[in-house]
């Protein structure tokens, strides 16, 4: 609305607008209280004896009941594509997890990065896993033989124990018990470029002060 100035009588202007309406409204803060993880049924088993109730559940549902294990840490693209190729061979997939002493003696002092309760509520949290198992050796025989699964899968970088030797590819040996009982053995090939070393080789790389890893 146009008026006459009042310091200039006869010439209009538009007066400031009173209280102007800020153009950035005020924040609402909303504090949501930190809560443990928590899984929609018992997906986490902590022992086989939590775990094999639920095995025959399924067994009796006439369930394809299929397992894998493996250390899964710093969990990625690779881990997501390869557990849902295994969840796709049956009807339920159990994934066995090394603990943190068993991951050390296979990785090195190093590793776990992620210890084993946090990689646990990572992998439980998949849409393609139905419950996860931790368990203290090095190899999987004692789960395999525990919960005879369906189908039994690992990765393309094992090979079957049996078998003759392959450069680069490490033996087997829980095939041999799945095998006994009639069981399938299924090997998915891993994505090029994803794993969790490539991953740690590439956070050094970038991170890394200058100089600091050498030239090597």
């Amino acid at each position: 609305m146009r008026t006459t100035h009042p310091h200039a009588p006869g010439r209009e202007y538009t007066p400031p607008i009173q209280n102007p309406i800020p153009l950035i409204r005020p924040i609402r803060v909303i504090r949501v209280p930190v809560v443990p993880y928590q899984t929609t049924s018992m997906t986490i088993a902590h022992s086989l004896d939590e775990l094999l109730p639920r095995v025959a559940d399924w067994r009796s549902e006439g369930k394809t009941i299929v397992l894998t294990n493996g250390v899964f840490d710093l969990v990625h693209y690779g881990h997501v594509q390869y557990l849902a190729a295994a969840r796709a061979l049956g009807d339920v997939l159990i994934v066995a997890l090394n603990s943190d002493d068993s991951t050390r003696r296979i990785k090195g002092p190093l590793r776990p990065l992620v210890p084993e309760a946090a990689r646990a509520a990572v992998i439980a949290g998949l849409r393609a896993v139905d419950a996860v198992v931790l368990f203290a050796a090095t190899t999987a025989e004692q789960v395999v033989a525990a919960v005879q699964p369906n189908v039994y899968v690992k990765g393309g970088d094992y090979r079957l124990a049996d078998g003759p030797p392959v450069p680069g590819l490490k033996p087997l040996p829980e095939a041999e018990i799945v095998r006994a009982y009639g069981g399938k053995v299924e090997l998915i090939s891993y994505l090029p470029g994803y794993s969790t070393t490539e991953l740690i080789n590439l956070i050094r790389e970038r991170y890394a002060p200058p100089g600091s890893l050498g030239t090597s």
